[in-house]
Formats: C-alpha cells, sequence, structure tokens
C-alpha cells in the first residue's frame, strides 16, 4: 500500500531537482567568459516507479515516485573538437611563417623608395654617367659612394636577418617549453579525471580544462590525441608518447655548431621534469621529434634547419 506521504515526497523530489537545473543554469552564466568552458545542461528523468513487479503485488499498475537529475551533460561535439584542433595546427604553423616573412619584408623594406632596390638602382645610374663620360672624377667618385651605399645595405640587411634567426631559434626554445608545460598540466588533470571517474561521478569542469590544454597544443605543433574509455587523453608526436595517462615524456633541444636548437626526445633517465635543454650535441643518441605542423614547425623552417 502505497504511503500518505508519496505526494510529499514527489514534490520534494521536484523541488531539488529544479533547484539543481537552476544551480546549473547559474554555473553556466557564471562561467561566461572563462576560457574554454562548456555550457553545461541537465538530464532530467523519472525516478523508480513504486511498486516493483512481484507475485504478491495486487497494485492495479506501477505509480510514479518524481523526478530527478540523471547526469549533467555537457553540450560539446567531440567531431567539432578534433576538425578545430586539426585546422589549428594549420593556423599556427602559417602564422608563424607569416609574422616572419613580414618581419624579412621589413628588413629588406620592400617595396619603398628606402629599400635595397632604390640603393641598387642608384648604382647602376651611377656606372651608366660613368660609361657616358669616363675621365670624370665627380661621376667616379659618386660610383664609389653609390658602390659603398650598396654595401652598407647589404651588410645591414645580412645583420638584421642573423638577428631574426637568433630570435626564431630563442622562440623554438619558448615553444618547447610551453608543450613541456602543456604536457605536464595534461598528465596532472589525466590524474584527477580518472580519480573522478572511478567514483561514478562526471567531471565536467575537468573535461573543459583537459579540452583546453589540448587546443593549445594543438596550436603549437601537430599532436595526435586519443580519448580514452576513461576520459584521459592520450597525445602522440610523429607517433611518439608526449601524454599518456599521468606520464609524460619531455621535450628536449641538442644544439648544433652555430647553436641552432633541434628538437629531440629528452629520454635521459637522469633528467628532471621538465629539463629542457639537454646539453647535449646535435648528432646524439636523442632521437629527434617529427615535427609537421604546428607553430613549433613554422618556427623550425622559418629559421631553417
Amino acid at each position: 500500500m502505497r504511503s500518505t506521504f508519496m505526494g510529499l515526497e514527489i514534490g520534494r523530489r521536484s523541488i531539488i531537482t529544479h533547484q539543481a537545473t537552476l544551480d546549473i543554469t547559474g554555473h553556466n552564466v557564471a562561467n561566461a567568459n572563462t576560457p574554454g568552458y562548456t555550457r553545461q545542461v541537465a538530464s532530467i528523468q523519472t525516478t523508480a516507479p513504486y511498486a516493483a513487479p512481484s507475485m504478491y503485488n495486487i497494485q492495479p499498475g506501477q505509480f510514479g515516485t518524481g523526478v530527478m537529475v540523471g547526469e549533467i551533460r555537457r553540450l560539446r561535439d567531440e567531431f567539432i573538437d578534433m576538425q578545430i584542433r586539426n585546422e589549428s595546427q594549420a593556423s599556427g604553423y602559417w602564422e608563424a611563417m607569416q609574422t616572419t616573412l613580414d618581419t624579412i619584408e621589413m628588413i629588406l623594406n620592400e617595396p619603398g623608395d628606402q629599400g635595397l632596390r632604390a640603393v641598387l638602382d642608384g648604382l647602376w645610374e651611377a656606372w651608366q654617367s660613368l660609361s657616358e663620360s669616363p675621365e670624370s672624377d665627380a661621376v667616379r667618385e659618386v660610383v664609389k659612394e653609390r658602390g659603398m651605399a650598396v654595401a652598407d645595405a647589404f651588410h645591414h640587411m645580412y645583420n638584421q636577418l642573423i638577428a631574426l634567426r637568433r630570435d626564431l631559434n630563442s622562440q623554438v626554445k619558448a615553444k618547447v617549453e610551453e608543450i613541456n608545460s602543456i604536457a605536464r598540466q595534461l598528465a596532472d588533470v589525466n590524474g584527477q579525471i580518472k580519480a573522478v571517474i572511478l567514483s561514478e561521478q562526471v567531471p565536467n569542469d575537468l573535461l573543459d580544462r583537459r579540452d583546453l590544454l589540448l587546443d593549445k597544443l594543438s596550436r603549437l605543433v601537430d599532436a595526435q590525441i586519443i580519448i580514452e574509455s576513461n576520459e584521459t587523453a592520450t597525445v602522440l608526436i610523429g607517433g611518439a608518447p608526449l601524454v599518456m595517462g599521468g606520464r609524460t615524456v619531455s621535450l628536449g633541444l641538442n644544439t648544433d655548431s652555430d647553436g641552432m636548437y633541434q628538437v629531440v626526445w629528452d629520454l635521459d633517465p637522469e633528467s628532471h621534469p621538465g629539463t629542457v635543454i639537454t646539453g647535449r650535441p646535435a648528432g646524439s643518441a636523442d632521437m629527434e621529434v617529427v615535427i609537421n605542423s604546428g607553430e613549433l614547425s613554422g618556427l623550425l623552417e622559418a629559421r631553417g634547419f
């Protein structure tokens, strides 16, 4: 026989459920400007009916017992995430290339009245004048001055291009440090997600944090991302693991004779987590990282290998 308090219990469950939906709405509004946040929605479902089927059940049918929040879902599409990350890799590569080419254009100052072409045109004009008046000391002096101006222009541009290459090399180091930092954060978030999943809860905010880190990483390097069944992320670069569960393999940097960095896997077991510079010359036993896209690839290609 149904309890006389069943109606009160149904009302209580309804209030609790709809209060939870209001709390979720408030959480969405509060995080409207939070980077990486994904809107959440409550999945409402009925509670278990009364009474359970049995041979002694003489009720005319099952009575509803109210409503509950079955789960809190993120309104996010993993397929779209994958497409965006793939395009982010190409976008990061081309933006790095564009920034470098814009800088080179400023160094060459072309097109412009003070660029290399203008200096060379002045030299050709001086030579033309000299061919017409080879005996003129004044014209000869002009040729000499114009030639020195061309040499100075080439020397100045060379120094600026060398400085640009060194700056790009420094940026390679900074990007490797950033990739290692993101990898360590991902490993930490993976551990937290795994713990929440084991407790049979849904770590929506942690998943947002995971996806934000993956988005940042995808812009830096062509990472292959695998979302495991326990919602942790495995990240591969060139087929080799960068992040697996709570473990990471750091990227390192070897240097050649010109001081240019080569990105390698830092497989030194004695290195500390987050170590970037391996301190070994290029050509040592470290395995080179295969990088085909992303900002890091653009910087390496613009700098020159």
